[in-house]
């Protein structure tokens, strides 16, 4: 393998080592107002996806739905948009 390239290095495990800041397990997701928060996503998703539709001169949208999470928000943002 040529185009890999190993770089040795050894890892110095310090117990005593404290981040300067907690480290959020959860950065993306809003701490408070989460309605606000989810508000303020969706219309930016919608923005997009009207610009997205306006640029490409689409007539129509086609959503395949699985049942998922994604897939669902996907079309319920959609039926929104339009």
């Amino acid at each position: 393998m040529d185009y890999v390239q190993h770089v040795p290095f050894e890892l110095v495990v310090n117990d005593a080592y404290q981040f300067e800041k907690p480290i959020d397990a959860t950065p993306f997701v809003p701490k408070s107002d989460e309605k606000d928060a989810f508000e303020e996503i969706m219309n930016i998703q919608m923005a997009g996806l009207a610009k997205r539709m306006e640029h490409t001169k689409a007539q129509s949208l086609l959503i395949g739905v699985s049942g998922g999470l994604d897939s669902t928000l996907a079309l319920l943002l959609a039926a929104k948009t339009f």
